[in-house]
């Protein structure tokens, strides 16, 4: 788990001139399709990040466009309806909890009627640039919102960073609360989705259908994201020893279903494995080679795939696309930040004593400690003082500044893990502390993540 840190620290942030104008370059769309409905509801909750009211670390603005508008995409506005931005602002604000940026990342979206009707929308970066202050690599284009937060200013001032667009013809469910019927469209799930297109999940990769060769690049000048694709050898794409750009070679990889990105925190939130990439065998412009592969369709990373059926609501993006956009650039999180959860809630509780109690701990979503730590976990409570550790469970002792590390280990998205499970409880206070050493080796109960308590009467 520390190698994802590290590379990160190494890549990010490095020393480079102000952008020229002449290496900026308009971002290209992609587009997110309705899919067959399957029949079922599909849900995915806000991350435990957002839902905990974690302090957001980048801020988004949103220019709704007014009818007769038009944007970079050559869509026509027809003007936004009230109901419809209440959901935008929601699906703003989760991202704006999971992502760093000192600088404002301002959206331009309209609402248009769009041709052909299975299209929800479409987007991507208003601009690409390259060679700014603090690019992570040189000679690689980066969505203008990722080169602002590196460079900590805004790089082009008085432009949208990211261009969305939505089809008002679409039978849209509106609401935040991810109770999405059948029959509807979540419109949350589907701006979260567009952001992420905006934000860097997208590449320059191109096929003509009547020559069969491949390409990529703009100007000759990869994306980031283009750079960590391989093909299931482990081969580069970008590696023009191997497929000449343009080449048909290159092209019957784009269309071999046999994609990958081989970023290291994407590929350790799946298991270690790079994770697949959309590239069905018929080129489909604007969703192959930008999409995450259709194995990932109806799991908690689902939100990234090509299109989405009815009945679905995913509110967060799951950590393999956390990851991935970790690897192109990103700084994702805050300082890192641990939630408890009693019974499922994330707020105290009053108990009976024939309540059953579960803990749960788990480090936030999106945050992370890569550098090896232990983290602690300790209970104060009306029946004495008590310790938690991964090899022995709980251990009475007699006081909080006695507690030792419960694990030693690097920690990035610590899944919920039930720590305490119990029938019942003897009436009484139990206030549940888990917390991270200041120092390697030696455990300061004053540096609290997070706590809760439970009332047992």
């Amino acid at each position: 788990m520390a190698v994802c840190g590290i590379f990160f620290a190494a890549l990010s942030c490095a020393t480079g001139a102000n952008p020229d104008p002449a290496n900026s370059m308009p971002a290209r769309k992609v587009v997110l399709k309705t899919a067959p409905s399957d029949g079922r509801l599909f849900r995915i909750p806000p991350p435990v990040r957002y839902r905990a009211g974690a302090p957001k670390s980048a801020s988004f603005t949103i220019k709704y466009l007014a009818a007769g508008e038009t944007n970079i995409f050559g869509d026509t506005c027809i003007g936004w309806p009230e109901n419809a931005k209440a959901a935008f602002s929601y699906a703003a604000n989760i991202w704006g909890s999971l992502l760093n940026s000192p600088v404002p990342i301002s959206i331009n979206a309209c609402w248009a009627n769009m041709t052909p009707a299975n299209v929800l929308g479409h987007g991507g970066a208003s601009k690409l640039i390259r060679d700014f202050a603090g690019a992570p690599s040189a000679g690689t284009f980066y969505p203008v919102s990722i080169a602002n937060a590196c460079a900590t200013t805004d790089l082009l001032p008085g432009n949208e960073k990211i261009v969305i667009a939505y089809n008002a013809q679409q039978p849209w469910y509106l609401g935040t609360d991810g109770n999405c019927p059948q029959g509807q469209y979540d419109f949350a799930t589907v701006i979260m989705h567009e952001i992420c297109h905006g934000l860097g999940f997208l590449g320059t990769w191109d096929y003509d259908d009547e020559t069969n060769q491949g390409a990529w690049g703009e100007a000759g000048v990869p994306l980031a994201f283009d750079r960590f694709i391989i093909n299931g050898s482990s081969q580069y794409l970008l590696d023009t020893a191997l497929f000449a750009n343009p080449s048909v070679a290159l092209g019957a990889q784009l269309t071999g279903d046999n994609l990958f990105f081989a970023g290291i925190c994407s590929a350790f939130a799946n298991g270690g494995i790079p994770p697949s990439i959309y590239a069905p065998s018929e080129w489909s412009d604007g969703s192959s080679a930008c999409h995450l592969g259709e194995i990932f369709r109806g799991t908690p990373n689902a939100m990234m795939v090509y299109s989405f059926p009815d009945g679905y609501s995913i509110h967060n993006p799951g950590a393999i696309t956390m990851g991935l956009l970790t690897d192109i650039g990103w700084t994702v999180g805050a300082a890192p930040r641990a939630y408890i959860g009693i019974n499922g809630s994330l707020d105290n509780l009053t108990l009976s004593t024939a309540d059953p109690l579960l803990v749960q701990i788990a480090l936030m979503p999106g945050d992370n400690a890569p550098a090896v730590k232990d983290w602690w976990l300790a209970a104060d409570t009306s029946i004495g003082a008590y310790q938690y550790t991964v090899a022995s469970g709980w251990q009475s002792i007699p006081n909080l500044a006695a507690v030792q590390p419960a694990y030693q280990g690097s920690l990035f998205e610590l899944p919920a893990t039930s720590v305490l499970s119990m029938p019942s409880l003897p009436p009484g206070t139990y206030t549940f502390y888990f917390g991270v050493d200041a120092m390697n080796g030696k455990v300061d109960p004053h540096v609290i993540f997070g706590s809760i308590t439970a009332t047992v009467q």
